[in-house]
């Protein structure tokens, strides 16, 4: 029997969801909505919220963006790599050619997150990325099409297919690619879409690809299914959750 979603804006008509037996592609059923996390789930939630517009950029410009996504990642907590920063972009920091030692300075000191001081993990690794970044866009302009400009980013030091992708994302408001973190690899398996071991990075593009697909077949926005599940799976401890 198929599944009736109704959104909270009463503008938006209900979306009806095949059984839960049926398969959204090969191989992944769609579940039960009431299930979380379940393909049916995902979509589901996002049909709720259909009416929301999502900002995903961090920074006013291209060298901000990829400055703020270096500084997350692995590792880090959202709340911190934003914290170091704004740290950075408060003392006019975000330019072509600054050193790396300058980076450093800052990013050593205690950072103020959510009332607490806070330290700034890898603090020598990451300055050492930011003056890459910094040379990079001393040395030559971007490409403005996503494809090119993901080619481009990932010549920088430091930056990989995940932070390359991250950054297109949020800048380019890109659906061909996927930020495949710790959260939304263990979102995807969780439902069945990847499979239980995975190896990153040799397998980044494969599961991207079929990450932008899944979102293809359940009818939105590869980028808002994205931000949709590191969203809750990050809310919800995922660690925790694939555990079980």
């Amino acid at each position: 029997m198929a599944q009736t979603i109704f959104a909270h804006d009463p503008d938006v008509g209900p979306l009806h969801i095949p059984d839960p037996d049926e398969e959204v592609m090969p191989g992944v059923k769609w579940g039960d909505c009431a299930s979380p996390f379940t393909p049916a789930y995902w979509r589901a939630l996002l049909h709720q919220n259909a009416s929301e517009r999502a900002v995903y950029r961090l920074g006013e410009t291209l060298h901000e963006e990829v400055v703020a996504c270096v500084l997350g990642g692995h590792g880090l907590r959202s709340e911190v790599g934003l914290a170091a920063f704004r740290a950075l972009k408060d003392r006019h920091m975000i330019a072509p050619g600054i050193p790396g030692e300058q980076y450093f300075a800052v990013l050593a000191q205690p950072l103020s997150v959510q009332g607490r001081n806070i330290r700034y993990r890898f603090a020598r690794l990451k300055s050492s990325y930011l003056a890459a970044i910094s040379d990079a866009f001393l040395e030559s302009s971007p490409p403005s099409e996503p494809a090119l400009l993901r080619q481009w980013l990932m010549k920088i030091k430091g930056v990989g297919p995940k932070t390359a992708a991250w950054v297109v994302r949020n800048f380019c408001d890109s659906d061909e690619v996927a930020i495949l973190d710790v959260h939304l690899v263990r979102a995807a398996q969780y439902c069945g879409l990847f499979p239980k071991t995975v190896k990153l990075p040799s397998q980044y593009a494969s599961l991207e690809h079929r990450f932008v697909e899944f979102s293809r077949a359940l009818g939105v926005r590869a980028s808002l299914l994205d931000a949709c599940m590191w969203a809750q799976m990050k809310r919800n401890g995922s660690a925790r959750l694939f555990a079980r």
